[in-house]
């Protein structure tokens, strides 16, 4: 009964944004971008198994998340400086080139070093996309009731889709191989980026001359974050959690 209740909890929060169109495309490009993500990651997992043995699938996704761990820090202030829908067309464009970039080097078998490389490349957008969205969807909600509404169909389309992109990758392999995969997250990172790209916000950025520097905004997020206990616990824990998603990733 209970499960039933979440279930048509979600259902009716993904109903309620449906008539927000900026809302409707946003969440779908976030679907789109998770699914991309997993099935991308099983495809390379199974790229550097072959080729390479357990170890390499270790070391490969681990060099996937270096570029996000050194960018993360600079997320938030670019994020303020920049419009947000426009910062994540960047992410899905880049997403999409380095799919089709490894589409392209398995079939045409250029070497698994220049599928590793592109593969680290479409992993640099994951710090930018997450909280990007995130700051995007209020911006995008007419009602509280709406930006409510969208946190849970946000939780349910990346739930959606860590389910589907692996089994959609499965099948693929099954029936093609890795190339098939990474095009086909080409095509959905492509989907996904015509769709945030006829999102049009309201909210503004701040000018240039009422911005303060970059280097300011990292040295006040460095003090707030070592004065403020509550975030440095909130900090903490995210930081966990991304940590040991990660490693059970390649571990897997």
């Amino acid at each position: 009964m209970r499960t039933r209740t979440v279930i048509a909890g979600r259902l009716g929060a993904v109903g309620e944004l449906w008539g927000n169109r900026g809302l409707r495309r946003a969440q779908l490009a976030w679907g789109g971008f998770h699914a991309a993500e997993w099935a991308s990651v099983v495809a390379l997992s199974v790229v550097a198994f072959e080729t390479d043995g357990a170890g390499a699938v270790g070391l490969v996704l681990f060099a996937r998340m270096v570029p996000s761990a050194f960018v993360a820090p600079l997320v938030a202030v670019v994020g303020d400086r920049y419009r947000r829908e426009r910062i994540l067309v960047v992410v899905h464009l880049v997403r999409a080139c380095a799919c089709l970039g490894a589409a392209i080097a398995l079939v045409v078998s250029t070497g698994v070093v220049a599928v590793y490389v592109l593969a680290v490349l479409a992993a640099v957008p994951l710090a930018a996309h997450r909280p990007c969205h995130l700051s995007l969807a209020p911006l995008l909600a007419r009602t509280p009731r709406e930006l409510a509404a969208s946190n849970v169909a946000a939780l349910t389309f990346e739930s959606i889709a860590v389910l589907l992109g692996p089994a959609a990758a499965a099948v693929l392999l099954a029936v093609s191989g890795p190339a098939a995969v990474f095009g086909t997250c080409a095509i959905v990172s492509f989907l996904s980026f015509v769709a945030i790209a006829g999102v049009h916000p309201s909210g503004l950025v701040a000018p240039p001359e009422e911005r303060p520097s970059v280097r300011r905004e990292l040295r006040e997020g460095a003090r707030a974050l070592v004065e403020n206990r509550p975030v440095r616990l909130v900090v903490g824990l995210f930081g966990a959690q991304a940590f040991v998603r990660g490693v059970s990733t390649s571990c897997s």
